[in-house]
Order: C-alpha cells, then sequence, then structure tokens
C-alpha cells in the first residue's frame, strides 16, 4: 500500500528522497494503549512502505500520559 501524497512530508537522508506520514487520528490501539507508528516509503517508487514503531506514545492518546510529538529528526 503506498502512501498517499496529499498531507505527507519530504525528507531527504544521504541524497534520497523519502516521503512520511502519521494518521491523523489514532487507531483504537494507538489511542487505547498508548504505541506510535508511522510510516515511510522512497518518494519515487511507492509502493514498499517501512513502518517505523516508537518507544513512546501519540501526544492524542486517551491514557492521558504526556507524550513526544514526532518531528523529521525522530524519522
Amino acid at each position: 500500500m503506498a502512501i498517499p501524497k496529499k498531507g505527507s512530508r519530504k525528507i531527504v537522508v544521504d541524497s534520497v528522497e523519502y516521503r512520511w506520514t502519521i494518521r491523523s487520528k489514532p487507531t483504537y490501539s494507538q489511542g487505547a494503549f498508548g504505541n506510535n507508528m508511522t510510516a515511510a516509503e522512497l518518494a519515487e517508487k511507492s509502493g514498499a512502505v517501512l513502518s517505523i514503531a516508537f518507544l513512546w506514545g501519540r501526544c492524542d492518546n486517551w491514557i492521558g500520559n504526556l507524550e513526544l510529538p514526532v518531528t523529521p529528526k525522530d524519522i
């Protein structure tokens, strides 16, 4: 499954361009249990998506724990 171009952000690593995105609303698992995941893929060739899981939860989790936002530096 490819990442839609609308709403994704570009990042360049070693002269290779990638696109990454985070869901606008958490899934039930992300909201209830606090896990955080994002996806990245090559900007030129879509289709192969890399899922990235972080050790901290989403900022909008339902548990109420204060968490950190995901920034381009984290990707």
